[in-house]
């Protein structure tokens, strides 16, 4: 049945070489190679493997790859793949075309019990695909990493003048060694069903508030447009009334009288809550939003 499984049916009469397990022991493969004359068709060969340096956080980064679906085999078929080729699924293994350059082969001549005949194979040599250098600094990932912990949520490192990412941390994750294992499967099903959605790369593919972090934007609509003076003072006392509901500062009792440094210096939500309502206005708070990159597509490459 499991030999079933890999072989669809409409491909069965075909000259193809179909990969029915992988990670077999030493010892199965003696036993085929004891027995190959009563198993035509059955060979074994050794193929290399992704290794990950590091998993965790930067398997949302580096994604995986996995063997060829039926869905997908004519598509790749027609680039010179064949059925036991491994392809992206997802993250910046989408580069493996790139990275993978050109596979080599050995022919020797058989006869027609599949014994070898001739003594020197015809040879083509493969070719070294490219390397793929990333703006990822391994040492502050891991320090991102730890810093979030088991919170469920994201965190970037970027460096401010290029916007190159140094760093980008997900959790949770999951471990990109399980594909390589003989029960990806099932490891695969479990982490798919797992509530905690560990395949989400949070940084990317979900949406969280700002929160204070759009007082940049806030502060530099208001001294730009000259909308309020900077160093005017609004009293704040621990929330605020608007549209049939209570909006509360973070400091529930207030900061009292603050100008544009001290809100700042304090995070003062009813200072640009007061700055947004009755100065500035939505249309001006939405031009410099967009003006900053909120609401804007991610000019990353990397899938979701």
């Amino acid at each position: 049945k499991e030999i079933d499984k890999k072989i669809p049916p409409n491909r069965r009469r075909s000259n193809e070489i179909f990969q029915i397990k992988t990670n077999v022991p030493f010892q199965v493969i003696s036993n085929i190679a004891e027995n190959k004359h009563d198993l035509p068709g059955v060979s074994w060969i050794s193929n290399p493997m992704r290794s990950y340096y590091h998993t965790k956080s930067l398997s949302h980064i580096i994604g995986y790859v996995g063997t060829i679906d039926e869905d997908e085999f004519f598509d790749y078929f027609n680039k010179v793949y064949d059925s036991n080729d491994v392809v992206d699924k997802t993250g910046l293994e989408q580069y493996e075309s790139y990275l993978q350059g050109e596979s080599g082969r050995e022919t020797y001549k058989v006869d027609v019990h599949g014994k070898i005949i001739s003594t020197t194979p015809d040879i083509i040599t493969p070719t070294k695909g490219n390397d793929l250098i990333l703006t990822i600094d391994s040492d502050i990932q891991k320090l991102v990493e730890e810093a979030l912990g088991n919170r469920v949520g994201a965190s970037i490192v970027l460096k401010p003048a290029s916007g190159e990412i140094l760093a980008m941390v997900s959790y949770p994750s999951f471990d990109s060694k399980i594909f390589n294992s003989d029960s990806r499967t099932s490891e695969y099903v479990q982490l798919l069903n797992d509530p905690s959605q560990p395949f989400i790369n949070r940084a990317i593919q979900t949406s969280y508030p700002p929160a204070s972090t759009f007082k940049i934007v806030m502060s530099t609509a208001m001294l730009q447009e000259d909308a309020f003076p900077s160093e005017k003072e609004i009293e704040c006392k621990g929330k605020m009334y608007y549209g049939g509901r209570i909006f509360n500062c973070h400091v529930h009792t207030g900061h009292g009288w603050v100008d544009l440094k001290n809100a700042m210096a304090q995070s003062c939500d009813v200072y640009y809550w007061t700055i947004g309502r009755d100065n500035l206005g939505i249309s001006k708070i939405a031009s410099y939003a967009k003006e900053f990159g909120y609401g804007q597509p991610f000019d990353i490459d990397l899938p979701g």
